[in-house]
């Protein structure tokens, strides 16, 4: 891992990868549960090497072979070199996203309390954060990192935005949009919250059932 920092940093350090790219990059790697420059750089440096590295592999495995057949080989590894980090990343984003939406209700749940224990925004956010790192740390990670652009941000409202659109998740979309409602407007804040996760658990229950509904025909 240092070894991939190192070489992704020293990517990062040449310019090769340019400011758009780069921002999407780091949005993807916030989305899969990563945080900091650091998951950007072992990211970038995972796929140099591996990039390189495979063909090298392949090119003793391949000894003996057709030479176009050989060349066809090792170019496939070094195209794999360069899909597979992206593979691992997407499928560790939906893991992530997952986890979010199996413990979004719990941290709700303590968020209510929260407010009606009169702690304000950013300290409440935090405390969450805190008390839902061993029951769920994709959680307590999305509740980090929101309330680190709480502190950064000017405007609120856009970073409790900014939930939803790191996972994608609709639940997450909801609860920034409840927030930033009752920062717009000063509606009671424990209510929607409780409505909110009313909802979600509901939501949970019924995509169960329609699993279990399933069930029968698979069986036959």
């Amino acid at each position: 891992q240092r070894l991939a920092r190192s070489v992704g940093q020293a990517v990062l350090a040449s310019g090769i990868v340019k400011g758009e790219t780069l921002a999407e990059l780091q949005r993807t790697v916030l989305a899969a549960g990563f945080r900091g420059t650091r998951a950007v750089a072992v990211f970038i440096g995972a796929k140099v090497m591996l990039m390189g590295g495979l063909p090298l592999v392949m090119l003793p495995l391949s000894a003996g072979t057709d030479p176009m057949l050989r060349n066809l080989l090792v170019a496939g590894a070094a195209v794999a070199g360069l899909i597979l980090p992206d593979m691992a990343l997407r499928r560790m984003k939906e893991a992530h996203a997952k986890q979010v939406e199996r413990g979004l209700a719990d941290a709700l749940d303590l968020r209510v309390i929260c407010a009606e224990a009169g702690l304000p925004l950013e300290a409440a956010v935090e405390r969450v954060s805190i008390e839902m790192q061993d029951a769920n740390r994709a959680v307590a990670t999305e509740f980090a990192n929101v309330g680190t652009e709480l502190r950064i941000l000017s405007d609120r409202r856009q970073a409790l935005q900014n939930m939803g659109e790191r996972t994608g998740l609709d639940s997450l979309r909801r609860l920034g949009g409840t927030l930033a409602q009752t920062l717009q407007y000063g509606t009671p804040l424990s209510q929607a919250l409780r409505t909110l996760s009313a909802e979600l658990r509901h939501e949970t229950l019924m995509r169960f059932e329609a699993r279990a509904a399933r069930l029968p025909a698979l069986l036959t």
